[in-house]
């Protein structure tokens, strides 16, 4: 398993049980409107064709009351791929995730730098 992959699964609880999933109560989330389907049964493309939902308007539609997401298996790939932005060797933290904040989850990013990743 990959060291990003680890760190996901690791932050994992975290995220609904600390956290309680704020990435998903505020923020911006684009997708493309085959993804927005798993999150809205009437999605509205922009333009660009892509849908935006405005999560500190409304949390996302799939967030349970637990905090849990109810179509986790089939979640869009910015939500399986959230907190870590991943670009060859580096790896940016989004800023809306506590994870850099936190002083607890300092051993998520040294899994990361020994997973060769570079924190940016």
């Amino acid at each position: 398993m990959d060291a990003v992959e680890k760190a996901r699964e690791i932050i994992g609880k975290y995220c609904y049980e600390e956290c309680k999933a704020s990435c998903c109560r505020r923020g911006m989330l684009v997708l493309d409107v085959s993804e927005a389907e798993v999150i809205s049964m009437d999605p509205k493309p922009g333009k660009d064709g892509k849908v935006v939902f405005d999560l500190g308007k409304q949390k996302c539609p799939r967030l349970g009351e637990d905090k849990r997401c109810i179509v986790y298996d089939k979640r869009p790939k910015a939500c399986r791929d959230f907190p870590f932005l991943v670009s060859g060797n580096k790896v940016i933290i989004a800023p809306l995730c506590p994870l850099g904040k936190d002083p607890k989850l300092d051993f998520i990013i040294d899994i990361l730098r020994k997973g060769g990743y570079t924190i940016i």
